[in-house]
């Protein structure tokens, strides 16, 4: 049988006071994507290097971007929020939560951690479906993910 987790459920929440647990969940989250963590390579290759094939180390890690999208709706305080702090350009603590509640072979839940600032935040404007936002975050620092 296989341990796929189903993803309808997930939570994407942002704190509200900095330093403060007290993070809210952010309504209407259609699809979250990311983080896109990547290693840089540093090219090490010299004149000593066997057989002529370039030489690499593993440089810093880039924790990326988490991209998500939401009916928007400006009248939404979370949604407000986010409009807010692209403008400010403030770093706060968000958290993606795993809903595990249909998986009865896990006995865990489990959150993503990490801090982040709003990137972008285009909006998708139809004249035949719901408003729309495609936000991107940029995480800074190391993202962490635990049972909890």
């Amino acid at each position: 049988m296989s341990s796929a987790i189903f993803g309808k459920g997930a939570q994407l929440q942002v704190e509200q006071t900095p330093g403060m647990a007290d993070h809210l969940t952010i309504s209407e989250v259609k699809s979250i994507s990311g983080p896109t963590l990547e290693a840089e390579e540093v090219d090490v290759t010299n004149h000593d290097s066997p057989s002529a094939f370039r030489e690499f180390v593993r440089g810093l890690v880039d924790a990326g971007e988490l991209t998500f999208e939401i009916n928007y709706n400006p009248a939404d305080a979370r949604h407000a929020d986010l409009f807010a702090d692209l403008v400010s350009g403030e770093v706060k603590a968000y958290k993606i939560l795993f809903d595990m509640a249909e998986m009865p072979t896990i006995s865990a839940s489990y959150e993503m951690d990490m801090d982040a600032f709003v990137k972008s935040m285009p909006l998708n404007i139809p004249v035949d479906n719901v408003l729309t936002a495609n936000l991107t975050l940029r995480i800074t620092g190391a993202p962490t993910i635990a049972a909890v």
